[in-house]
């Protein structure tokens, strides 16, 4: 009886034990399951936050700072962000439309695929950011700066950039259609094979710019603009408005087009001019020193237009306009339509 009874409790005291066990190895798993799960977001805006996917559309985040917070694919449709420190934060991917984001510091900020369409950047800072394939579709970046900043493949289509600074700033292979760079600095700017349909730079700075080849220049007009040292590729520019720009010292490409162009009062002083300038308007241009090697320029309009020192050797100037032009000291070696 007494041996019965001892394994009894033994037997007892196992599936005790056992059980034990069985818990411990519940509050284990369930450790581990927590510690293994990434805690979501708190979308509380801070310094080097993770807001990652947060919905702060039309809120009200005006001068707080965020420098440095991860905002991938955050929501800021239509909220209001005046004075807000952006800077080095990522906001890949992330919606500003509509945002306000007058005096916004976006400096070193990583703006890809960001979506800007309508935003309102008055007087922002953007130096240095990264908005390579960014949508600005009709934003307002008015006297903002963008100097040194990247905006590759990025579409400006309609966008309003005036007095706006963008020394060095890249802008290969964006969209400019109807954009207006009035009064914009661009000085040193590289936008080859970008989409210049339509835009404005009129009094815009883009001396020593780079404008590389094949880029559309349909209606655009660089009126009264500066151009000193720019440099031009292929690019057709029949019918461009280049109306009392300053173009001393541009590199043109030789075989480039600017059939009907308006060079009315445009400064070429020291330039290599395109050959080819059927029908252009070249009223009172000075070309003092320019390089007309071979240039076609029947039809066109040269009233009043100042050809001292340059050079037009094998140049046609058949039919061309000549009333009082100037022809001192050319060289005017193989020129046909003309004698002197």
């Amino acid at each position: 009886m007494i041996a019965v009874t001892m394994n009894i409790r033994a037997l007892g005291a196992v599936a005790v034990l056992s059980g034990l066990f069985a818990c411990g190895s519940a509050e284990e798993t369930a450790i581990t399951t927590i510690s293994s799960t990434t805690i979501a977001p708190t979308c509380v805006p801070a310094p080097g936050a993770d807001l990652r996917g947060c919905d702060f559309s039309g809120d009200k985040i005006m001068r707080k700072n965020l420098a440095g917070a991860d905002l991938t694919g955050a929501n800021f449709a239509g909220a209001f962000l005046h004075g807000t420190n952006f800077q080095k934060a990522n906001l890949t991917g992330a919606n500003l439309s509509d945002a306000y984001l007058p005096d916004a510091n976006f400096t070193d900020a990583n703006l890809s695929g960001a979506n800007l369409s309508s935003a309102k950047l008055y007087g922002a800072t953007l130096t240095g950011a990264d908005l390579t394939n960014a949508n600005l579709t009709d934003a307002y970046i008015t006297d903002a700066d963008l100097s040194g900043a990247r905006l590759e493949k990025a579409d400006l289509t309609n966008a309003t950039v005036t007095g706006a600074t963008l020394v060095g700033t890249t802008l290969s292979y964006a969209n400019l259609t109807d954009a207006d760079f009035t009064d914009a600095n661009l000085q040193n700017a590289s936008i080859d094979n970008a989409n210049l349909t339509r835009t404005w730079f009129i009094y815009a700075n883009l001396q020593d710019a780079f404008l590389g080849a094949s880029a559309p220049f349909r209606g655009a007009n660089f009126a009264h603009a500066n151009l000193t040292g720019a440099t031009f590729g292929l690019q057709d520019l029949r019918g461009v408005n280049f109306s009392n720009a300053n173009l001393s010292e541009v590199d043109m490409a030789q075989n480039m087009s600017l059939v009907g162009a308006n060079l009315t009062n445009a400064n070429f002083t020291n330039a290599l001019v395109a050959e080819d300038l059927r029908s252009a308007n070249l009223t009172g241009a000075n070309l003092t020193g320019a390089s007309l090697t071979g240039s076609d320029l029947r039809d066109a309009n040269l009233t009043n237009a100042n050809f001292s020192n340059a050079n037009l050797r094998d140049a046609d100037l058949t039919n061309a306009i000549l009333i009082g032009a100037t022809f001192t000291g050319a060289n005017l070696e193989g020129v046909i339509g003309y004698k002197p």
